[in-house]
């Protein structure tokens, strides 16, 4: 959507665009993160807990 409006208005404020563009890379970055984070988490409960760790493994960790 941002990037609509940005081509929709004047051409100074295409520059502004890129203000959202830097956000939605750090917001990706930030979530690599968190999966990274999540994915370690669930390969050593499994390796903690065996096979069967994946199935007692709580709905919050993928939040």
């Amino acid at each position: 959507m941002e990037s609509l409006h940005g081509k929709s208005q004047s051409p100074g404020v295409a520059v502004a665009s890129r203000h959202p563009r830097k956000l939605i890379y750090e917001l990706l970055q930030n979530l690599m993160v968190d999966l990274l984070g999540i994915v370690t988490t669930m390969f050593y409960w499994v390796r903690a807990e065996g096979d069967s760790g994946i199935l007692k493994l709580p709905v919050f960790t993928f939040v």
